[in-house]
């Protein structure tokens, strides 16, 4: 499993589910790690979700095996 520090950029790999309250992120969406719990099973992303109408923030909890880094 990958570990992910604060500041890491990633991408979603996955489409992640938002729920109830939260917007669905789909796959390949860029953001960035804003923290990461010390056993390494989850993290909170800031990601950007480009639309037709503008670009939406979002801030998530994932599962870092949905997530890949990038450079």
């Amino acid at each position: 499993m990958a570990s992910f520090s604060q500041g890491d950029k990633v991408e979603s790999v996955v489409k992640i589910s938002g729920g109830f309250f939260s917007q669905d992120v789909p796959e390949g969406t860029k953001g960035v790690v804003l923290s990461s719990n010390w056993s390494g099973s989850s993290c909170r992303v800031h990601f950007t979700i480009s639309g037709m109408f503008g670009d939406t923030e979002v801030d998530v909890d994932v599962d870092p095996s949905y997530l890949k880094k990038r450079w």
